[in-house]
């Protein structure tokens, strides 16, 4: 199937690109959607632990809902990714 995912802040910036079309199996999550994408290894990391884990300060958002990263997904979902933000 076929999902959205759009990237913001840190992540956007790490992935040079505003979204990507992905293709992931019938019944993937959220996080299985970040899997399918390929920006680097700045992307990757931060996104990743060095285990592998989605890191906690990640919020993922699915047609406009906050959700957990196993969250499963339907075709055509539209997932964000944020990172934190700092500012003064």
């Amino acid at each position: 199937m076929k999902i959205s995912v759009a990237y913001h802040a840190q992540i956007r910036l790490a992935a040079g690109v505003d979204q990507d079309l992905v293709e992931i199996p019938d019944g993937g999550t959220a996080v299985s959607a970040l899997r399918a994408v390929s920006h680097g290894a700045e992307f990757t990391a931060l996104l990743f632990d060095e285990q592998g884990r989605l890191r906690p300060v990640i919020l993922l958002v699915v047609n406009d809902v906050p959700v957990e990263p196993d969250q499963a997904l339907q075709p055509g979902d539209k997932v964000a990714v944020f990172s934190p933000v700092a500012g003064g």
